[in-house]
């Protein structure tokens, strides 16, 4: 079976009504007119930049343009983006533990607010999620803010795998993945969900205020 083929049918999925995430061509809607120049843009050597508000569905034009391109192209375009990725992963500071168990992470942090009297802040996210590390150093390097949220909450840093636990974390946290990343969480004492924040009603610009 050609490589397509097998793409093809392994994103055949019964719902067709996509919420997040791409699946492939398919179930993309609109769009070909971009894809079309993002395509001809990649085949050509031309550079190019995508412009648009966060989470307007500039990661799955990419996606559809690089489903629809030939296998050696597509190689190399990956190798490429690989290497940049190291590279900025490199230079990166890491703020989310990878190592452990978020779960148990959570527990924890639960237990500990309970003992201090507070309440939990999770920010859910992960290294691979540039508006999650720049939440994590607003958050830490304003001092007002930071004494509230010292004073009040036990705020962690929860890895979001998107594999692996990702479902029983989400289940976890009613789900509050489907307003992106970061999500953050406000936990109760007793462990419930209190408050869900979708992070991007506090950006200003390039940032967050």
């Amino acid at each position: 079976m050609c490589y397509d083929c097998k793409v093809k049918n392994m994103n055949k999925i019964v719902n067709p009504f996509i919420v997040y995430g791409y699946v492939s061509p398919e179930y993309f809607c609109d769009r070909k007119e971009e894809t079309s120049k993002l395509i001809s843009a990649l085949r050509n050597g031309r550079n190019v930049t995508l412009m648009s508000p966060r989470r307007m569905g500039k990661t799955g034009l990419i996606h559809n343009a690089f489903q629809q391109i030939d296998r050696n192209m597509r190689t190399t375009i990956t190798t490429l983006l690989l290497a940049f990725a190291l590279t900025v992963s490199a230079q990166t500071a890491k703020i989310y533990d990878e190592t452990i168990n978020p779960l148990e992470q959570i527990d924890s942090a639960v237990a500990k607010a309970k003992e201090e009297g507070k309440f939990v802040v999770a920010q859910v996210g992960g290294n691979w999620c540039k508006w999650c590390l720049m939440f994590a150093k607003f958050i830490t390097e304003d001092a007002e803010i930071k004494k509230v949220v010292d004073d009040n909450f036990v705020y962690i840093h929860v890895n979001y795998p998107r594999k692996d636990a990702a479902t029983e974390l989400m289940k976890r946290l009613d789900n509050a993945g489907r307003f992106g990343y970061p999500a953050i969480v406000v936990l109760r004492q007793d462990g419930s969900v209190m408050h869900i924040q979708d992070s991007s009603f506090l950006e200003e610009g390039n940032g967050y205020n």
